[in-house]
Parts: structure tokens; C-alpha cells; sequence
């Protein structure tokens, strides 16, 4: 896939667009090479990332560079294990971490690729480094706030009875 992605963009480009029916499309050849761009760029990343570390791919740090002048490129945190609801938690703490540093002059990440392991994000050469001083307290508020919705919603929570300690059935996801 990779191999005919690149082919196509050196030899394959299909520039006559009355075959499709276009024939008043009138358009600049930077702006065909940017389609033809991000055309390939899209072929790149539903073929080669499978994992957050595929972000680290040449071939897809050469065409983010050639599309965005040199300004963005990918990044991206992953997790060792996928833990079900845990995972997902975690992930979102990291997320919050990358967004708290973009405002609303300059969004240095954007999330772009959710995967079960991490997210990829599209970020701005300069953007700051994430601290990760605060990330055990962003998860244990995400708990907070997961299990504070499920009690408001449910309206369960620990219970005793003649058999032991009761508890709702998604404190085991957690």
C-alpha cells in the first residue's frame, strides 16, 4: 500500500478532470499538488499507523513537513497495556494534559488518531512539552469524576447486608 501510495505520487495523478464530469474546475497547480498531498497523506495513515509509535514514521514526517511548510508534525503518547476502562481513563487524563497547554491564540495539539494504546496528535513545531508532574492527580480525578457520574446517575453505592459488603457492579471496571 505504501510502496503504490508513493508510486501514484511521483507518476499515477490523474490531472484531467473533464473525464469525471468537471469541466469547469479551474484550479491553481499548488492547490492540486496540496489536494494531491493530503490525498496521499490520508492513504499514509490508514496504512501505516497501527501503534502511537507509527507516528514516527519518515515517510509521514515528509509530507506533514511538505504540506504545513515545515510548521507541524506528529507526536503522540502511547500505553504499555490496554486495561479496558482504566486505559481509556488514563488516556484522557493525557489528552487533557496536551489541550490544558493550547489557548485560544494557539492550539499547539490537536488530537488527530484515537487508538486502544494512545492517541496521535498533530502539533505545532514549537509547542511546549506536556508535564507530566500532574498526570496521577488528572487520572485519580478522572476516577473521581467517572465514579461521582455513575452514583448520580445510578444512585448506588456500598451497601452491607447479612452477607458481606455490596457495591455496584462498575466499581470492578475501575
Amino acid at each position: 500500500m505504501i510502496c503504490c501510495a508513493l508510486r501514484q505520487r511521483r507518476q499515477d495523478k490523474n490531472w484531467n478532470f473533464s473525464a469525471f464530469g468537471l469541466n469547469n474546475l479551474v484550479l491553481k497547480d499548488r492547490t492540486l499538488g496540496c489536494l494531491s498531498d493530503l490525498s496521499c497523506l490520508a492513504d499514509l495513515l490508514s496504512s501505516i499507523i497501527k501503534h502511537p509509535q507509527d507516528a514516527e514514521n519518515q515517510t509521514l514526517f515528509e509530507r506533514i513537513h511538505s504540506l504545513s511548510d515545515g510548521q507541524l508534525k506528529l507526536t503522540y503518547h502511547s500505553i504499555a497495556e490496554n486495561r479496558g476502562v482504566l486505559t481509556n481513563v488514563v488516556n484522557n487524563a493525557l489528552m487533557e494534559a496536551h489541550n490544558s497547554l493550547n489557548t485560544q491564540d494557539c492550539i499547539y495539539y490537536e488530537p488527530l488518531l484515537y487508538l486502544p494504546t494512545g492517541i496521535i496528535y498533530l502539533a505545532r513545531r514549537d509547542a511546549p512539552p506536556v508535564p507530566v508532574e500532574d498526570l496521577p492527580e488528572r487520572v485519580v480525578n478522572n476516577i473521581k469524576k467517572l465514579c461521582a457520574g455513575q452514583l448520580r446517575s445510578r444512585q448506588t453505592g456500598f451497601g452491607r447486608d447479612g452477607k458481606g459488603m455490596k457495591y455496584a457492579e462498575y466499581y470492578s471496571l475501575i
